[in-house]
C-alpha cells in the first residue's frame, strides 16, 4: 500500500506541481548580469556562468561584496521551506494535531495532513480503499487509493472527476466499467497487464483517462 500512496500522480496534482515549479522557476529568473542596470537586495543574476543573489541595492560594475553565489536547486529548497509553514497551518485548521512543529518537512507529515492539504489546494479528497475486490461508486473529487487487486468495479459519477489508483498484481485485476465510459483507444479493459500500476480518470461518466506505471 505505501508504495501506491507514493505514486499518487493526477492530472490535477500533476498540473499543481508544474504551475507551483514554474512560478518559483520565474520567481528564481537569473538574467545575465549587465552594469547598466540597477539592482534590489533579492534579485537573481548570472556572471561568469555562476547564479548570484544581490544582498544590497547595486549599480555599475560588478563587486561581489554585493551578492552570495547560489544555485537553482538551493533556492528551490529554501522556498520549499519557507512554505512550511502554511502547509503545517492548513493541515492544523484541518483537524491534524499530530505535527509536533511547524518546521516539519512536508515529506514526514501524516496521510491525514497531506490529504487535508490536498483538498484546501482544491485537489479532492483521498479515500484509502481496502480489500482486493473493491466496488467504487465515486464521488466527484475523490482520489481513491487501492492496493493490489484481483478485481475492481467502478462505477463513476455523471458529473465531475473521479480517480482511482491500483496495482494489477501477479494475477491481472479484472476490471468493469459503464459501457459508456470512453477509454484510450489503446487501452484494453478486459486485458489488463500483470506487474502494473493503474491510475485511472474519469470525467463527467464518460471520458476517461490511463496512466500506467511498473509495479
Amino acid at each position: 500500500m505505501a508504495q501506491t500512496k507514493d505514486k499518487l500522480i493526477t492530472a490535477e496534482s500533476l498540473k499543481y506541481v508544474h504551475d507551483k515549479l514554474e512560478s518559483e522557476i520565474d520567481n528564481i529568473n537569473a538574467p545575465d548580469f549587465n552594469s547598466n542596470e540597477s539592482y534590489t537586495a533579492g534579485q537573481y543574476v548570472t556572471h561568469e556562468n555562476n547564479v548570484y543573489q544581490f544582498t544590497q541595492a547595486h549599480t555599475g560594475a560588478w563587486d561581489a561584496s554585493h551578492v552570495v553565489q547560489t544555485d537553482l536547486i538551493s533556492e528551490l529548497s529554501k522556498a520549499n521551506d519557507s512554505k512550511s509553514n502554511t502547509f503545517y497551518g492548513l493541515a492544523s485548521a484541518a483537524g491534524d494535531a499530530t505535527q509536533a512543529s511547524s518546521n516539519n518537512p512536508v515529506g514526514t507529515y501524516t496521510d491525514s495532513a497531506k490529504q487535508a492539504i490536498q483538498s484546501m489546494l482544491g485537489m479532492g479528497t483521498v479515500e484509502n480503499v481496502s480489500g482486493a475486490t473493491p466496488t467504487i461508486t465515486g464521488v466527484s473529487g475523490t482520489h481513491y487509493v487501492c492496493g493490489e487487486l484481483t478485481s475492481l468495479s467502478i462505477t463513476p459519477p455523471q458529473v465531475g472527476t473521479i480517480d482511482v489508483l491500483f496495482t494489477s498484481g501477479a494475477t491481472a485485476t479484472t476490471l468493469t466499467l459503464p459501457n459508456t465510459v470512453i477509454m484510450p483507444d489503446w487501452f484494453d479493459a478486459t486485458a489488463l497487464e500483470t506487474g502494473t500500476i493503474y491510475e485511472i480518470m474519469i470525467t463527467n461518466g464518460t471520458y476517461g483517462m490511463v496512466m500506467t506505471w511498473q509495479a
